[in-house]
């Protein structure tokens, strides 16, 4: 289970309605939000003296963020997705006309 799910059932453990006002996907939304997972640091701590030795407000938020791909990232994870379903002389060719003609070895 990832800490976001922990921290929600957590959270629901302390404030038996906040399953009433959010599901899992709101809160992992609302915790991109620098805001809103500062709020949820400050109530967190009130209700666990331990919290604020464990973490601080900005590690907290890093680990609570989504994490983001950068895009050329992302293209270049699509990129090699497409070459695993090319046949073998055609991602050759692929690869020749990527590099221009010269044949990197």
């Amino acid at each position: 289970m990832e800490y976001l799910e922990q921290l929600y059932q957590w959270i629901s453990s302390k404030d038996n309605t906040f399953t009433d006002r959010y599901t899992i996907d709101d809160f992992k939304t609302n915790m991109n939000e620098t805001d809103y997972a500062t709020k949820m640091y400050d109530w967190i701590s009130s209700k666990d003296d331990n919290f604020t030795s464990k973490y601080a407000v900005d590690t907290f938020i890093e680990k609570v963020k989504k994490k983001t791909i950068p895009t050329h990232l992302l293209f270049l994870q699509r990129e090699i997705r497409s070459l695993h379903q090319l046949p073998k002389q055609k991602m050759f060719h692929w690869y020749l006309v990527r590099h221009q003609g010269s044949l990197v070895l």
